[in-house]
């Protein structure tokens, strides 16, 4: 009887439980494989999603921040996009007044782009190509809002004007739904309307 069993242990495994093993394996490699690729692709939409939402951010914080202390601001339709200028002032404790003529262009093909300048000019560029010399990418991938008709609208009465923003920047690759900024910014009362720098910005 011993020697019945020792003869059958020394078989080893069958190729029909080698079979079976190797079908285990690769069930669980498989899902394994897909488990990771979901991982990855939730981690590669979040990313998309979580820039999206910076640009968006940094859209409102850039505009907002030039639009309050403006003595004046302009929206305009150049032949790359829609313009909007401002001069914009930085105060000291006494109220004095340093002005500078700062800018933003939606060009056609929806990206966001800012320039600054002391000189009182901040011309549009000619073309597309020239857009990207000199200006600054706050974002890409930018359109207009749901339900807008433009990305700014002048609306109200200096020194009390409103600007309204409608702007929906979108997630690379599509996948995700894109960061919303709709908000309205209102000049504050200023110090002065006084002080160094450009008087006028065009």
């Amino acid at each position: 009887m011993s020697r019945l069993v020792g003869a059958r242990d020394e078989q080893g495994v069958s190729l029909i439980e080698l079979m079976i093993y190797m079908s285990l394996l690769v069930i669980v490699s498989i899902l394994a494989g897909s488990i990771l690729i979901s991982g990855l692709r939730g981690q590669r939409d979040i990313s998309n999603v979580g820039s999206a939402t910076s640009q968006a951010q940094l859209i409102t914080s850039s505009v907002e921040a030039g639009i309050r202390s403006a003595s004046t601001f302009d929206v305009s339709t150049t032949t790359v996009g829609q313009r909007l200028i401002a001069r914009v002032g930085t105060f000291t404790a006494a109220g004095t007044a340093t002005w500078q003529c700062r800018a933003w262009l939606f060009t056609t093909d929806k990206r966001l782009l800012t320039l600054s300048s002391t000189s009182g000019t901040v011309a549009a560029p000619a073309n597309l190509a020239a857009a990207v010399s000199g200006w600054t990418l706050l974002a890409s991938n930018v359109s207009i809002a749901a339900g807008s008709s433009a990305l700014f609208t002048e609306s109200g009465t200096a020194p009390k004007s409103i600007l309204t923003i409608a702007a929906q920047v979108g997630v690379a690759g599509g996948t995700g739904n894109p960061a919303i900024v709709q908000t309205q910014v209102t000049q504050l009362a200023l110090p002065t309307t006084a002080g160094t720098g450009p008087a006028t910005c065009s």
